[in-house]
This record gives C-alpha cells, structure tokens and sequence, in this order.
C-alpha cells in the first residue's frame, strides 16, 4: 500500500501527539511511502539510512519501505500482508485472528489502515481483527475511499456515520473525522474499553457502503484470491 505526503501527515498527526518509543506499531499492508510522502520525509527528518526501492519500471528512489521509516522512528513495527514481503506475517484478515497464531491480541499501540480495509471481502472481521489486535487505549489510524469516489477501485467505501456508529457501538473515542479532497475519509479512533466487537447483526446495519461491477483489486492482489 502506498502512503503519500496527506496520509504520512495524518499519521504524524496522531503518533507526534500520543506515540512514543519502544511502542507496537501494525502496518496493515507491507506499505511502502512514495511520491509526496517522500518529500514529507526529506522536509522532516534526516533520510540516511533508508533502502529505496524501484518501482518495477527502472525509476529509482520511487518508494521508501514504511518498516524502515517507523523503525527509526523509534516504533517496534509489525505489518500483515498475504504477499508476505518485508517480513510480513502472511495473515488473512478475512478470518478470525487468535492469540494462537502470532501473539498479536490485545498487543498494538497504534494499527495503520492506510488504504486495506476496502480490499477486504468480509468488513465485519476485518474490523473485529483491528479491535481485538488493539490495546485498550490503542488507536486506529484510518485513511480510506469515501463513497461514491475511487469507481471501480475496490468493493467497499465509507461515510463518516459509519465510524461514527462504529465508534458508538464500541465505545471508541474518536479523536479525529474529517473528510480530505472531498475522495478520502481520514479518521483516528481509541479503544477506550476492554469489551468485545459488536455482534455482526450490529456491524450489518452500519451504513457500509458496497458498490457493484468491477473491480481492479483482483488485478492488483491476485494473491489475495487464491
């Protein structure tokens, strides 16, 4: 997934003002930063060290790899991805997380959805998976389409109610909802509570929005069809 200069803001929006060192970051997606994030990047902080990737073009200095940017900045880093590169734990969000698996229940800090959720063909447990990997006092960092925007991208697109009720059933604070250039919902919640996920009979009637036709997701993530 990539993460450019508006996301990269939002996300220093947040960790600037609660994070610390030495704390559990989730990367849901091996996320790479690119294009004006990098320039984020360059303005900010020093950039030695960093492995720049190509982007399978020839163009060089195109991504930086977001595990390395978090891990200097001090985050101990995780990332899920079924590609499974960078030393992502290959999980599928669309099945339930256990503490089985890898350790990673009531674990996280700070979770970073920048761009996942709306892949994932089974929303309720992609959430329920995001609740139960969080800490309470552990905050979700959401950058995803807004309805009726991003045609033909991905099946599931949002509204700001939807978090609004999700916040509301789970007793999460939110700290920040807004919408960005009119196609993004950017949102900041906190797991205020050690309660379970609402039931799914509650998650089906949050105003989630599904589009029809096609998708280029399977193009994109072929390994996620398998």
């Amino acid at each position: 997934m990539a993460i450019k200069r508006k996301s990269l803001e939002f996300i220093h929006s947040v960790l600037d003002n609660e994070g610390e060192s030495n704390t559990e970051l989730l990367d849901l997606g091996n996320s790479y930063i690119r294009g004006d994030g990098i320039g984020y990047i360059e303005e900010n902080y020093e950039m030695d060290g960093f492995t720049y990737t190509d982007n399978g073009h020839g163009s060089k200095k195109v991504n930086i790899i977001s595990k390395q940017y978090f891990t200097a900045l001090g985050y101990n880093h995780t990332s899920i991805d079924l590609n499974g590169r960078e030393d992502s734990l290959v999980i599928d969000l669309r099945y339930p997380i256990t503490d089985s698996e890898y350790d990673l229940v009531n674990k996280f800090d700070f979770i970073l959805d920048i761009g996942t959720a709306e892949h994932i063909d089974n929303q309720y447990m992609a959430f329920k998976n995001i609740h139960n990997m969080s800490k309470v006092g552990g905050i979700f960092i959401h950058t995803l389409p807004r309805e009726k925007y991003w045609m033909g991208y991905c099946k599931y697109k949002y509204n700001l109610k939807f978090f609004e009720d999700l916040a509301s059933y789970n007793d999460y604070e939110i700290l920040e909802l807004k919408i960005d250039d009119e196609k993004d919902i950017l949102c900041s919640i906190r797991k205020t509570e050690p309660i379970d996920f609402m039931k799914k009979s509650d998650f089906d009637k949050l105003p989630l929005v599904t589009e029809t036709g096609e998708f280029n997701d399977r193009d994109l993530y072929p390994y996620a069809y398998k």
